[in-house]
């Protein structure tokens, strides 16, 4: 692998006169294990330079090395582009061995080196070589992709990540860097084991608003690896969401983040694309009934992603039991819904009737199998006589036998009644002894054609 040629002369008067040359030994002591999704790699080489001159003389003007590298075939040697490596000594005694690593190389690429020895006076030996070895990986960075941050407000950071890994078979240390408004806010330094990785958070923050675009580098080992990213601020924060309330009740909606506290109607300014949680809360003696608009269903809390002005309606209804010294009054409740809490349970299938004069906001109707019933189950409080009620609307499609029963501390009393032809007010059903606590109750049933399910009435008697 070595060869010789003159390197230099003691008289610049006789250029080739007195000459001696150095050998070297090109040995590759070591490559680097690769990674796939990298940009930059390195190649280490090792060889054991000379200690004597031609004329066998020990040399003392030793000043370096240069290495020649190039793809598909030994390079040009001497050549104008090469990489020069410094000696450790310039009189060298029993020779040194010198590794080098070669940065800034494809990865999976095959290179091939070649080596000669230079004095202080920047006399050249023979090349020493070839040798061919293939550039391995330093670092893998993920995504491997450009990343979109997204859009912000001026002044509001957003942040992405990005993992850096060490693809060798040794540690290395490296940094992430990379430009204004981008910062690196965590894991800019690094030193990695063998296979080891770490987040960098790259954050996005500006006082003007525009379209930003920067290269993350990520350096080790002479190499760098770059990742595109982008992201774009705007000087308005945007788009409104607005809240209001409607319904016979009361309450307030609260957001999350804060921001929003409404009786009756309020709004808030946000970025848009930000998510707000709504909270609904009923006052006291009404009920939280549902949302309009958002993407909000029945749920106390729903959360809403403002794209664009926005507005949502909560509704608060006024409780469907209520309690006064003369009465107990049970509405219904939304088709669908069963409330033990409230006193409002069924079987089978209710759906939202027509009817005309009911009581509150809706009434129901059986609508599933002749085995649909519906039930109203009261708190009693004071054990005593009820005079019950059955608020049957008007409607003339309905049956004209529907039985509905009645449960009480002597038993259960059934009377049937002619839904086609009620008057779209209380009809008695009959007076009755309760014991105290929720063990009666009044049960209607689609057992005889369509049913209707309004609400019932307990009047003391006393």
């Amino acid at each position: 692998m070595t060869r010789h040629r003159e390197a230099r002369t003691d008289s610049p008067r006789s250029p080739r006169s007195h000459s001696r040359r150095r050998t070297t030994a090109l040995v590759l002591i070591s490559i680097v294990v690769g990674a796939v999704n990298v940009e930059a790699a390195s190649l280490m080489l090792g060889w054991t330079g000379p200690t004597t001159n031609a004329d066998g003389t020990p040399i003392k003007d030793l000043a370096g090395y240069r290495v020649y590298l190039g793809t598909g075939g030994a390079p040009p040697c001497p050549d104008a582009t090469f990489g020069a490596i410094a000696s450790s000594t310039s009189a060298p005694t029993t020779g040194e061995t010198v590794a080098y690593l070669m940065p800034g190389l494809s990865a999976g690429v095959t290179y091939v080196a070649l080596v000669s020895a230079v004095d202080v006076s920047g006399n050249e030996s023979g090349c020493a070589g070839p040798v061919s070895g293939v550039a391995r990986a330093d670092l893998s960075v993920s995504p491997a992709a450009a990343v979109n941050v997204g859009t912000t407000a001026v002044g509001t950071p957003v942040d992405t990540t990005f993992t850096v890994q060490n693809a060798t078979v040794s540690s290395i240390t490296g940094s992430a860097s990379v430009g204004s408004p981008f910062s690196v806010v965590s894991g800019g330094a690094f030193s990695l084991a063998p296979g080891s990785s770490q987040v960098v958070t790259v954050r996005l923050l500006s006082t003007t608003a525009g379209s930003f675009a920067s290269n993350v580098n990520f350096t080790a080992n002479g190499d760098t690896v770059s990742r595109t990213v982008t992201g774009s601020v705007t000087s308005l924060a945007g788009v409104t969401l607005a809240v209001t309330r409607n319904g016979t009740g009361t309450g307030t909606v609260t957001s999350t983040p804060a921001g929003l506290t409404c009786g009756s109607a309020c709004t808030e300014t946000v970025v848009g694309g930000t998510s707000v949680g709504l909270t609904a809360t009923a006052a006291s003696g009404s009920t939280f009934s549902g949302w309009s608009g958002g993407g909000c269903g029945s749920a106390a809390t729903c959360t809403v992603t403002v794209n664009a002005d926005t507005t949502v309606t909560a509704t608060f209804n006024t409780s469907s039991v209520t309690t006064s010294a003369v009465d107990i009054v049970i509405d219904n409740a939304a088709p669908g819904t069963q409330d033990p809490a409230g006193g409002r349970t069924f079987t089978g299938t209710w759906c939202l009737s027509s009817a005309t004069n009911q009581f509150g906001p809706s009434s129901l109707r059986s609508c599933g199998t002749a085995g649909d019933t519906y039930r109203w189950t009261p708190t009693i409080s004071v054990t005593g006589a009820y005079d019950v009620y059955v608020w049957i609307p008007r409607y003339n499609a309905h049956s004209s036998n529907v039985p509905i029963l009645v449960t009480h501390a002597a038993g259960t009393t059934t009377r049937t009644f002619n839904e086609r032809k009620a008057p779209g007010s209380w009809v008695l059903h009959g007076r009755y002894t309760f014991n105290a606590g929720t063990a009666g109750y009044v049960q209607t049933s689609g057992a005889n054609g369509t049913a209707l399910a309004d609400a019932v009435r307990f009047v003391p008697v006393w």
